[in-house]
């Protein structure tokens, strides 16, 4: 879609009295959020599934996390901290993994389970959507 039929789309949403939208259009992902808007360029999702799952499972359930709703994906509170998680870490149920943002307004992704982190499946500030696999956890007791 080019730059030009995207500001006629959003202009004529805005004349008709939008001011909340999410609109997905090939690969493009655009965002109104009163009176402002937001044009995201989406990535294929690729669910790397590990080439050897046996081994991932050897010593326990391997449990998917998954993305409660879609939106942009930040593995930080804030540009200057450090993530949350990474491989290795090991969470309980309820810790935070990551947040999703959702029209300027974040949301945590948690652990269902006690584990460790064997894989985190989504690079930092990207798009993801809704039920795409962000982490997987071998479960521990």
């Amino acid at each position: 879609m080019k730059q030009e039929q995207i500001a006629e789309l959003i202009s004529a949403l805005e004349r008709f009295g939008v001011k909340n939208a999410r609109i997905e259009l090939d690969d493009l992902l655009i965002r109104m959020e009163e009176g402002k808007s937001e044009i995201y360029k989406l990535q294929p999702i690729e669910e790397k599934i590990p080439a050897k799952k046996e081994e991932k499972k050897e010593g326990g359930e391997v449990i998917e996390i998954k993305a409660p709703s879609a939106g942009i994906f930040y593995r930080r509170p804030d540009p200057n901290s450090p993530p949350y998680v990474e491989v290795g870490s090991l969470v309980e149920p309820g810790d935070t993994l990551a947040l999703i943002e959702v029209m300027k307004s974040f949301g945590p992704v948690v652990s269902e389970v006690k584990g460790e982190i064997i894989e985190i499946l989504v690079e930092d500030e990207t798009p993801v959507e809704y039920g795409q696999i962000l982490f997987l956890i071998r479960r521990s007791k």
